[in-house]
């Protein structure tokens, strides 16, 4: 049997201020991103929201991870995500 319910943090759309605390940045920082195309905008009259898919794709993107030498097993963030 097929589960179709709606589940609204998989599926729905996300406000601002959700998107901040998801990505634990500031509101001005989401901003940002939706001023510049990283994330996606949905308008429903005077609110804003952004697709939760789209929120964990840009996590997923902006993740970068490498194996450290002999431990495979233990990730670790890469020098340049170390640097921000």
């Amino acid at each position: 049997m097929i589960d179709d319910r709606f589940d609204p943090a998989k599926d729905g759309n996300a406000t601002i201020a959700e998107a901040a605390k998801y990505l634990r940045v500031c509101r001005g920082t989401v901003e940002a991103l939706m001023r510049g195309g990283a994330l996606p905008v949905v308008r429903i009259l005077s609110c804003t929201r952004i697709p939760w898919p789209a929120l964990r794709d840009y996590v997923a993107m902006s993740t970068h991870y490498e194996i450290k030498a002999g431990h495979p097993s233990k990730l670790g963030p890469t020098k340049a995500a170390t640097k921000r």
